[in-house]
């Protein structure tokens, strides 16, 4: 396929709402949600559960969740990120997915493992929620595939016109302060009720939101192979986006090439 058929998906970019600067902020912004995370996770959530490898689960997610955040701390630095562009989208879909696929998904894994099921229920429901997560990821792959075969996110297509509108609002904020204040509803509605209907919703809210995530996953990598493969999914030092055509590595515009 060539450059211009991925061409809608740099609308984060044009908009600002994904530049290096301001990815930087966001992850920095994400350290202290996803430690506040962990804690509702294997303090709250898992405190009555019967999942037997959660001790060891913690401890794997605990390295992961704090090699994410060093290198967030790293992504800081104008010199870092801007030398680094991919890496940095990279981290960020790494920081997106342990906030709102994995830890939402171990939540819900945790609270069904404390409803009085067998250890062999819990297992065959998470092999079950796991597959179809896994499902909704190669269906979303396939369907994705077909879309830029077609031609629709090319610019002037109804993505293009849709997606453009979207672009010049900014979710940042309510991002940030939704998530956050769901997290506390969580933890007191856990504490103060002893209820497994209560405890049903949130594992059932938790797992959409998982699986949300991964539904947005493709797009995610999709864009992460542009800016490895297209400069025009870059900024340069002055942190301005290159333009469709460009070829970074040359300092001119190169020919188009089909794959």
């Amino acid at each position: 396929m060539l450059e211009k058929d991925y061409e809608v998906l740099r609308g984060p970019f044009l908009s600002g709402r994904q530049r290096p600067d301001g990815l930087a902020g966001t992850m920095l912004l994400a350290i202290p949600l996803q430690v506040l995370m962990l804690f509702c996770v294997y303090v709250v959530a898992a405190d009555e559960t019967i999942y037997p490898y959660k001790d060891a689960l913690f401890k794997l997610h605990f390295i992961i969740t704090a090699a994410i955040m060093g290198m967030s701390v790293l992504m800081v630095f104008s010199k870092v990120h801007l030398k680094f562009q991919k890496i940095q989208y990279a981290l960020s879909i790494a920081v997106t997915q342990n906030l709102f696929c994995i830890t939402p998904y171990l939540i819900f894994l945790f609270l069904v493992g404390g409803m009085g099921i067998s250890i062999e229920e819990l297992r065959w429901i998470m092999w079950l929620s796991i597959g179809i997560g896994l499902m909704i990821f190669v269906a979303v792959c396939i369907r994705f595939y077909f879309l830029l075969k077609a031609g629709k996110y090319r610019k002037g297509s109804d993505r293009d016109y849709v997606r453009s509108r979207l672009e010049g609002t900014s979710f940042k904020g309510i991002a940030i302060v939704g998530g956050t204040e769901i997290v506390f509803i969580m933890q007191y509605v856990l504490r103060n009720s002893s209820s497994d209907l209560n405890s049903l919703m949130i594992a059932s809210l938790a797992i959409v939101i998982a699986y949300v995530t991964v539904f947005i996953l493709p797009e995610q990598l999709v864009i992460l192979y542009c800016k490895s493969r297209f400069s025009s999914f870059s900024f340069d030092r002055r942190g301005e986006l290159y333009p469709i055509g460009f070829d970074e590595k040359y300092g001119k515009r190169k020919k188009k090439v089909k794959v």
